[in-house]
């Protein structure tokens, strides 16, 4: 490539600033996938100004490119705070279906499918007591809601019914006596992972798709925010009452 052993020593221990320039030649160097490329450079533009890459469309992206599904299914905890709608994790097919035929149409130009395998790998390590813990945070008002039909909803609360009968799928009804509660109208996910040196990741539930907030001051209020609900919410038991008394509705 033609490179200094200054430049190449400053490179390796992260001495200066990489533009996407060099990212671009060890890319073509060393052969890597278009697809690769891409989030490399992603990375030095990240890197070289974090504030203005949270400021422009890139923000979004999760992981650099990672999607909800796949974030999941890597995590050691999953904290859901869901709102009025049950979460993606937890949909069965057919209110999935029907929440999504509900939106705009112009809409499906932003949505991303969730991918129904790795939801299932994510359940069924969570359903075995092992690899990751599911806390889920749900209004009641969500019970509420027929979506999709009687039947549709009805098989959708049975679900969550049997989902909470493993140790590792808490589900937790908010319930409406609390009145307003710490993060109503806002839906997100908080991530851990079992790697430290993956930081916490929360994804946030927006009407154009999912952000994703990764500094730690960003990060911050959202556990603050998942700790109040674990104080005002329903314990497992109750909720799994509650869920089954509404299946009858």
């Amino acid at each position: 490539m033609g490179w200094s052993a200054a430049k190449l020593s400053m490179m390796h221990n992260a001495g200066s600033r990489i533009f996407e320039v060099d990212v671009l030649t060890l890319a073509l160097h060393y052969g890597v996938d278009a697809d690769e490329q891409v989030r490399a450079c992603h990375t030095a533009q990240r890197a070289a100004d974090l504030k203005a890459w949270e400021q422009s469309p890139k923000a979004d992206l999760p992981c650099l490119t990672w999607t909800l599904a796949e974030l999941e299914a890597e995590a050691a905890t999953i904290q859901i705070v869901a709102g009025e709608v049950v979460p993606e994790l937890l949909r069965t097919p057919a209110y999935g279906s029907a929440v999504r035929l509900a939106q705009a149409p112009v809409m499906c130009d932003y949505f991303q499918p969730y991918d129904v395998g790795l939801q299932q790998s994510t359940l069924a390590l969570a359903t075995a007591g092992a690899a990751v813990v599911i806390d889920v945070y749900l209004a009641e008002a969500a019970l509420r809601r027929v979506v999709g039909g009687k039947r549709v909803m009805a098989d959708q609360l049975l679900y969550l019914v049997a989902l909470s009968e493993y140790p590792g799928i808490r589900i937790r009804v908010v319930p409406d006596a609390v009145g307003a509660y710490a993060g109503m109208g806002t839906a997100f996910s908080y991530m851990t992972f079992h790697e430290e040196r993956f930081g916490d990741v929360v994804a946030v539930q927006r009407l154009h798709g999912v952000g994703w907030r990764e500094e730690r001051r960003k990060v911050s209020p959202y556990g603050e925010t998942v700790g109040r609900l674990d104080e005002i919410a329903l314990d497992v038991e109750a909720s799994r009452e509650l869920l089954a008394a509404a299946t009858t509705m």
